[in-house]
């Protein structure tokens, strides 16, 4: 063999043997690249859904606020309530209970008492 012939043969080898591992890392890479492109897309649309929630949890989130503003409201009337009575408020409820029996009961029509025997 002519000098040089096997390191020509043994850089081929090489060579080849460098292809065949380019060739396999390209491959590997367009699976990759394919399920990383999956992956986004999937990402995506996760984000899309999560933008809607979002969205309606700002909605609901105003709505919370405004409920809790008229809470807020009403508890401050309540206060008032118990102020102007000068009492717990356990006893204006008693006594707005009370009152609310006599107004009621004032338009519930009497039984006439000149009708009953006289039992003497």
């Amino acid at each position: 063999m002519p000098f040089g012939t096997d390191k020509i043969a043994d850089s081929s080898g090489k060579v080849s043997e460098n292809v065949e591992k380019l060739s396999e890392t390209t491959l590997a890479l367009r699976d990759t690249t394919a399920e990383l492109a999956e992956f986004t897309n999937k990402l995506n649309q996760t984000m899309n859904k999560l933008t809607i929630e979002t969205s309606g949890l700002k909605d609901e989130t105003h709505e919370l606020r405004n409920a809790l503003k008229d809470l807020s409201e009403s508890m401050l009337i309540i206060a008032n309530i118990v102020k102007l009575f000068g009492s717990s408020p356990k006893s204006v409820v008693s006594n707005l209970g009370d009152n609310v029996n006599k107004i009621v009961s004032s338009f519930i029509p009497k039984k006439d008492k000149s009708n009953k025997p006289n039992e003497e």
